[in-house]
Parts: C-alpha cells; structure tokens; sequence
C-alpha cells in the first residue's frame, strides 16, 4: 500500500508538471524495495509519461524535441553501454552542482534561451544522466523556464517517453533490466492511472504562474537529493 501511495503522488507530480516522478518516487521506493530502482521506476516512468502525451500532445515544441533527441539518444546509448563500470558516484555531484548552478542563474532572471546548441546539450545531459541516475529532467527545465505551462508540460513528456525508451533498450542491453522489472513495474500501474486522472484538478492552478517556481524548486531538490545521497551514503 505505501509503494501505491508514493507511485500515485510521483505521477500527479509528474503529470501536473512533466517532471519529477522518478525525483519523488524513487528514493522512498528504494527504501521500500531496492530491486524498484532502477529499472522498474523507468518502466513506470515510461507508461505514465506516454499516457500524458497523449493528453498533450497538441502543445509539443516538435522543433526543439528533435534537437533535445539529437542530443540525448547518443548519450543515452553511452551511458547505457558504460553503466556497469563508470564512476557514478562522482558523476552525480557534478550533475548536482551543474544543475543548482542553473537555478542560482536562473532565479536572478538570466534566461537560457533555447536555441538548437542549447538543447542539444540540455538533450545530451539529460539522457546521460537520466540514464544513470533515473533523474535527468533539469537541463530541460532550465531551457524551457520561460515557455508557456502547456508547453514545458507536453514538450517534457514527449522527451521523456523517447529518452526513456532508449534508456529502458540500454539497460536491457547491458544486462540490468529484465522481464523481473516489468512484472514489478506493472503491478503500480494502477496507481500511476490514478495519479494521471487526478492531475486535471492542478494543472489549472499550476498553469497561472507557479509552474516555473515549482520546477525549479523540483530541480533544486533534485540536486541537493543528490548531493546528500553521494555524501551521506
């Protein structure tokens, strides 16, 4: 029952905003069960997200998608075939300390401004670390800070759904994912069902100026998550 309270939560998150399912869910699932991250989280992440695309899909900034995907899948791909002996731990301090670094330069109203360089850098981040370490979410966010809510919203899930798939193909190829994942990943798809119904009561809320607040919030949380597990641990 605790793991659906917390997948449930994670996916209202995740699909109020387009962010922060795995941010959410995966450090208290892993508490629960180990074995839930992360595999299972990226299958869960995977299903939700592409429920929320086809809610949203009208609102996606296709151009920017392809230059974010020219950049993730190679680095995807990377991150997947290199998993099993990089040095995690200190590539997730530099991830953390990168992304805060953005939310201080965000939050004295310095823009990103999302041209093609940039997102396919943000893309390429994203789909490294998000492969790696199931939180890969903030370099986008910082990009599209400035857009309007429905389209930061729509354009993050389609981005989720292709770079989750490759991840998901990468894990397998490597070994670290397996039919195992899937049965445990299914078993909390109800909960993700719920968590996408109920989201339709905050977005409005959201969409009238706290999106932007809220993901960089997320963002924030998500590095100093971060930094506390490599430190603390």
């Amino acid at each position: 029952m605790a793991g659906m309270i917390v997948v449930g939560l994670g996916a209202l998150l995740q699909s109020s905003t387009g962010f922060g399912f795995a941010l959410f869910s995966a450090p208290l699932l892993a508490l629960l069960d180990p074995h839930l991250v992360p595999g299972p989280i990226l299958i869960l992440t995977l299903l939700l997200t592409f429920g929320v695309l086809v809610r949203d899909w009208r609102d996606i900034d296709w151009p920017g998608l392809g230059w974010i995907c020219a950049g993730r899948l190679p680095a995807t791909i990377v991150a997947g075939l290199t998993a099993a002996v990089m040095p995690k731990e200190q590539l997730s301090v530099v991830f953390a300390f990168f992304v805060l670094c953005g939310v201080a330069v965000s939050l004295t109203g310095k823009r990103f401004k999302p041209n093609p360089a940039a997102l396919v850098t943000a893309g390429g981040l994203a789909g490294f670390f998000g492969t790696l370490t199931s939180i890969g979410a903030p370099p986008l966010v910082l990009v599209y800070q400035h857009h309007a809510a429905k389209v930061i919203r729509s354009t993050l899930s389609a981005n989720v759904v292709l770079g989750t798939v490759a991840s998901v193909i990468a894990l397998a190829m490597g070994g670290q994912l397996g039919s195992v994942d899937l049965s445990r990943s299914l078993a909390f798809a109800p909960a993700c069902a719920l968590g996408l119904f109920f989201s339709k009561y905050v977005r409005a809320r959201l969409d009238g100026g706290w999106l932007r607040p809220l993901l960089l919030a997320i963002s924030a949380f998500a590095a100093l998550g971060v930094l506390a597990r490599e430190f603390l641990h």
